[in-house]
């Protein structure tokens, strides 16, 4: 089924649940940077 979505979409059809999610929490954790740094709350 996954390699039927992802043909469907486009993508590889190697990708994984596992691959797409750990996308997901890196794409999330740069954007709280961004975030952060933009509201003046970096840590350094």
């Amino acid at each position: 089924m996954m390699a039927h979505w992802c043909k469907l979409a486009g993508l590889p059809k190697s990708l994984t649940l596992h691959d797409l999610r750990k996308s997901l929490g890196v794409y999330l954790a740069e954007a709280e940077s961004l975030y952060q740094a933009a509201d003046g709350r970096a840590q350094t």
